[in-house]
C-alpha cells in the first residue's frame, strides 16, 4: 500500500498473487501478505478475543447440536397404529405426488398409452410396506380400482400393524359393494394424508375444490421443473466456461488478491461473530417459547419468527458500540466499493459461476455419501433410513403465501446482507489477522455451513459454497461480490424450490 498513490488502497497494485512466497511459512500472521500490506490492528484486547471465541464456540456448538439432533423425527413403534403417521412428503410421497399431478396436467382423461410407464415409477419406488399401501391408493385414482387391487395381490406386506390392516381397509374400499366406516376412513386419512384423500375423492370431478386442491397444481410443478432444467443447463455451461477462464487467469497471475488482512491482535470482530450467534440462538429459544404460547396457531408463531429474524440485521454493527467510527467499520468489514460498484457486481456474478464446478463436485459427493449411508442402514442395521429433514423445505411445503414471501425475502436479502457481513466480513477478517488464506477460507466456510439447519451429509454443499464465497472475498476485498453471489444463488434455488414444493403440497 503506497500512501502517496491517489488511488484507494483497494485499487493499488499488489505485490503478491495467490501463491505464497517461498520464504514465508504457511499460516504465518498476516496470511501470506507482506507487512507493509497489512491493515492496522483492529480494536479490542486479548480478553475480548477470549470472550468472543468462547461465546462463539459455545453458541455455535449448541446450534449444531440442535440442528443435528432435530434432523430426524423419532420413529414411532409399529405397534401403535393410532399414533403412527406416515410422512407423505418423504421421497416416495413426493415422487407419487409428482406423477399424479403431472398426469392430470398433461392428460386429464388419462388416455395416453405411455402413461403405463409413467405409473410404473410408483410401483418401482414402493419398497416399504407403507409405500405399497400408499401406492395402491394413488394407483386406484390413476389406473382404476381393479389395477390397484391387482397391485395389492402382487406385493407382500408384512404381518404387522398397522400396514397389513391398512391394506385390508384399502382393499375393502376398492372392492365393489364393500363399505368402509367413517372411522376407518378417518384413520386412513389421519395416517396417510394426501394419499387417502385422493383415493376417497377419486369419483369426483377434477374441477371440484377438493380435487383441484389435491391434484390441480401440475402446471406450477411443470414450471418449476422447466426452470430447474434451464438453470441446470446454464449452470453447467456457464460454470464450465467461467471456471476455465478463472483457472487461466490465475495461472497467468492476472487474478490477484485485494483483501488486506489486519495486523495480528484485536478482538472486536470475533466479538461481533459471538454476539450474532448468541442472538441467533436466543431467537430460536424465543420462537420455541412463542410456539408454546400459540399452541393452537403454530402458523402465527412461524410468521412472527420469520419477521423477528430481521432484528439480527443490527448485529454486524456491534463494533460501533465498541467505539469504531462508521467509515472505519465499513472499510474493515468490507462494505466499500472496492474497484467500483458495478465492477464488483460483475465480479460477483463471474465468481459465482466460476464456483459452480466446485459446488457440482460437492453435490455429487453428497449424493454418493447419502447412498452409502442408506445402504449401511438398510443392509447392516436392517432399518429403513429416515430421510434427512430440512426446516426450509418443510416450511415451504406447508407454509402460507405470506410465509413463502417472507422466506424468499429472507433468503435473497437478509441472508446475503447479514451472513456475508458476519462470516465473510467479521469472522474472515479476524481469522486472516492470525492465519493464512488457506486456513481462514475453510474455517470460515465450515462455520457458515454448520449454522444452517441441514443434517448429515447435506451440510457438504453449504460448507462448499461458504468456502467459495470466502475465496471471492479474498480475491476482491469488498463484500459486494459475495453479497451478489449469495443473493444470486439463493434466489435461483429458492425460486425452484418454492415452485416445486409449493406445487407438491
Amino acid at each position: 500500500m503506497n500512501p502517496s498513490d491517489p488511488r484507494s488502497p483497494y485499487e493499488q497494485p499488489r505485490t503478491n498473487a495467490w501463491a505464497s512466497p517461498a520464504t514465508e511459512p504457511f499460516g504465518a500472521p498476516g496470511g501470506n501478505d507482506p507487512l507493509p500490506g497489512l491493515d492496522p490492528k483492529d480494536p479490542g484486547s486479548k480478553l475480548g478475543a477470549i470472550f468472543g471465541w468462547t461465546l462463539f464456540l459455545v453458541c455455535i456448538i449448541t446450534v449444531v447440536l440442535l440442528n443435528q439432533l432435530g434432523g430426524r423425527a423419532p420413529a414411532t413403534p409399529p405397534s401403535s397404529p393410532t399414533t403412527q403417521v406416515v410422512d407423505d412428503m418423504d421421497p416416495f410421497g413426493m415422487n407419487a405426488r409428482m406423477v399424479a399431478k403431472l398426469t392430470y396436467a398433461l392428460d386429464p382423461k388419462k388416455e395416453s398409452k405411455e402413461l403405463g410407464d409413467f405409473f410404473g415409477q410408483i410401483r418401482l419406488a414402493a419398497k416399504a410396506d407403507e409405500d405399497r399401501v400408499r401406492a395402491a391408493m394413488v394407483l386406484a385414482d390413476l389406473e382404476g380400482d381393479q389395477a390397484a387391487l391387482e397391485y395389492l395381490d402382487s406385493v407382500q406386506i408384512a404381518d404387522k400393524a398397522p400396514y397389513r390392516e391398512d391394506a385390508a381397509t384399502v382393499r375393502a374400499a376398492l372392492t365393489s359393494g364393500s363399505l368402509v366406516s367413517a372411522e376407518a376412513q378417518k384413520d386412513l386419512t389421519d395416517r396417510y394424508g394426501w394419499f387417502a384423500k385422493v383415493m376417497f375423492s377419486r369419483s369426483q370431478d377434477l374441477s371440484t375444490p377438493e380435487r383441484e386442491k389435491l391434484l390441480g397444481s401440475g402446471l406450477m410443478l411443470m414450471a418449476g421443473m422447466l426452470l430447474a432444467g434451464f438453470v441446470l443447463i446454464i449452470a453447467f455451461f456457464g460454470g464450465l466456461a467461467a471456471g476455465v477462464v478463472m483457472l487461466v487467469l490465475v495461472s497467468q497471475g492476472k487474478v490477484r488478491r485485494s483483501f488486506m488482512p489486519p495486523m495480528p491482535g484485536g478482538s472486536v470482530f470475533i466479538e461481533t461473530v459471538g454476539v450474532f450467534v448468541a442472538s441467533f440462538l436466543l431467537l430460536i429459544v424465543v420462537k420455541e417459547i412463542l410456539a408454546g404460547f400459540l399452541g393452537g396457531a403454530p402458523g402465527d408463531a412461524i410468521t412472527v419468527g420469520l419477521v423477528a429474524q430481521w432484528a439480527l440485521i443490527i448485529t454486524p454493527l456491534y463494533p460501533l458500540l465498541r467505539g469504531m467510527r462508521l467509515g472505519e467499520w465499513r472499510r474493515a468489514i468490507g462494505w466499500h466499493s472496492g474497484k467500483g460498484v458495478w465492477r464488483e457486481i460483475r465480479a460477483g456474478v463471474f465468481g459465482y459461476f466460476a464456483s459452480l464446478p466446485i459446488l457440482g463436485v460437492a453435490l455429487l459427493l453428497t449424493l454418493a455419501l447419502s447412498q452409502i449411508v442408506q445402504q449401511i442402514e438398510e443392509q447392516l442395521l436392517h432399518r429403513k433410513p429416515e430421510p434427512p429433514s430440512n426446516a426450509i423445505a418443510e416450511l415451504i411445503s406447508g407454509g402460507s403465501a405470506l410465509q413463502l414471501v417472507l422466506i424468499f425475502v429472507l433468503a435473497t436479502v437478509w441472508a446475503p446482507l447479514v451472513e456475508e457481513s458476519i462470516f465473510r466480513g467479521a469472522l474472515y477478517r479476524h481469522l486472516r489477522g492470525r492465519v493464512g488464506v488457506w486456513l481462514a477460507v475453510p474455517v470460515s466456510g465450515l462455520c457458515f455451513g454448520v449454522m444452517h439447519g441441514y443434517s448429515g451429509v447435506l451440510l457438504i454443499p453449504v460448507i462448499t459454497i461458504g468456502v467459495c464465497f470466502a475465496m471471492i472475498r479474498e480475491w476482491r476485498g469488498s463484500l459486494i461480490p459475495t453479497v451478489v453471489a449469495h443473493s444470486l444463488h439463493n434466489a435461483t434455488v429458492m425460486s425452484i424450490v418454492i415452485l416445486i414444493f409449493g406445487a407438491l403440497k
